[in-house]
C-alpha cells in the first residue's frame, strides 16, 4: 500500500503511434491504491513529421469491464501538438472525476486529420 503523499508514476504509452483521425485507448489503470487524494498529473511528449493535434480524454469503470465517459466531461487536454509546451513536451496538472471509480483508461485521439499522425509518450503520476 502506498504511503501517504507517495507519488507513483505509470508509463501509459511509450512511443505510441496515433494514426490520422485515430483513437487509441490505454490498458486499464488501477486507481484504487494510488489516486485517492485525487492528485493526478500527465507528462506528454508528441512527435510527428506533420502537424497533428492530439486530444487526451479519460474513461472510468467501477467493474473493470464497462468504461464510461464521466458526466462532467472527460477532456484532460485538447489540441496538443509537437509545438505544445516545450517542443511537444509538457506536464499537466489534471482534474478527473474519479472518486468512485476503481479503473481508468486514457484515450488519445488525433483530431487534425493530419496525414502523418503522431507518436505519443504519456506518463501518469498519481498521489
Amino acid at each position: 500500500m502506498a504511503m501517504d503523499g507517495e507519488i507513483k508514476v505509470y508509463n501509459v504509452f511509450s512511443s505510441k503511434s496515433v494514426g490520422t483521425g485515430a483513437t487509441v485507448k490505454s490498458d486499464p489503470i488501477d486507481l484504487s491504491l494510488r489516486a485517492r487524494n485525487g492528485n493526478l498529473g500527465l507528462q506528454y511528449y508528441i512527435t510527428s513529421d506533420g502537424s497533428p493535434a492530439i486530444d487526451i480524454k479519460y474513461e472510468l469503470s467501477i467493474d473493470g469491464s464497462n468504461y464510461v465517459t464521466p458526466g462532467s466531461g472527460a477532456n484532460l487536454a485538447t489540441g496538443l501538438t509537437k509545438a505544445s509546451g516545450t517542443s511537444g513536451r509538457d506536464v499537466l496538472d489534471i482534474t478527473a472525476e474519479i472518486e468512485f471509480a476503481k479503473w481508468m483508461k486514457l484515450v488519445l485521439t488525433e483530431t487534425a486529420s493530419d496525414a502523418t499522425g503522431a507518436t505519443v509518450t504519456l506518463d501518469l503520476a498519481m498521489q
